[in-house]
């Protein structure tokens, strides 16, 4: 299961969650070779069920408001693995200071028993400057090899 922080006005609009750029940055993630999750389901939701008026990032309130909801997904899907997307939704899954959005293949903590690992949001790889975009792109390849073998050693188990 993903988790964003939110949905943006191209997503509601395309209503698909990590839609245009950010979602085939992320199919070609799922792709690669060493993370090879392109084939295994996947529930992508996000924080807060609907787009913010001011489009940024959502606030306590917000998603107090909307927790109900996320629990209630979790539960009926019952994910093997979360994979909260940037350090937002990690903090607000968790509730703990996540200090960097690489995850070094450690789990950040659990949401309703499942293990919950954080990593950029793709959208952080595709706009910035050049250099910055090449080391978010790298960031992500390793986070999501590290979630890839975790994913897979906890579903052998299950």
């Amino acid at each position: 299961m993903l988790i964003a922080d939110r949905i943006t006005g191209y997503e509601e609009w395309e209503e698909r969650i990590l839609a245009g750029e950010t979602g085939a940055l992320l199919d070609r993630i799922l792709s690669a070779p060493g993370v090879d999750l392109a084939a295994e389901p996947v529930c992508v939701t996000a924080l807060v069920g609907c787009r913010s008026k001011r489009g940024k990032r959502p606030g306590a309130a917000e998603i107090r408001a909307c927790r109900g909801r996320l629990q209630a997904l979790v539960t009926v899907i019952q994910p093997v693995i979360i994979v909260a997307l940037g350090l937002c939704t990690g903090e607000a899954l968790v509730r703990s200071g996540i200090a960097q959005p690489a995850i070094d293949g450690q789990d950040c903590g659990v949401f309703q028993g499942i293990p919950v690992k954080t990593t950029c949001h793709p959208a952080e790889a595709l706009w910035g400057m050049p250099k910055e975009v090449t080391r978010t792109k790298r960031i992500l390849y390793e986070d999501w090899k590290a979630i890839s073998a975790h994913y897979f050693a906890l579903k052998t188990t299950r």
